[in-house]
């Protein structure tokens, strides 16, 4: 069985365009170093990757709880 990983507390607007995220979240590393939570936009533009050392991608559920799905 798969572990289920949530995110406790996130913040509920996009560390850079501070727009309130829909489907998606990503913590993760920017291509300037620091990390951060952004949207879908945001990660495409100013984010390194996926996976170990690079970020991970959380879809909202029903419940409203953000779960890791990639990364």
């Amino acid at each position: 069985m798969k572990k289920v990983i949530k995110y406790i507390n996130p913040p509920s607007v996009c560390d850079n365009c501070k727009q309130p995220f829909k489907t998606f979240m990503y913590d993760a590393k920017t291509i300037y170093g620091p990390w951060g939570n952004f949207c879908d936009d945001c990660f495409n533009t100013i984010c390194t990757g996926l996976g170990t050392g690079l970020g991970q991608q959380y879809k909202k559920n029903e419940a409203g709880e953000w779960i890791k799905v990639a990364g």
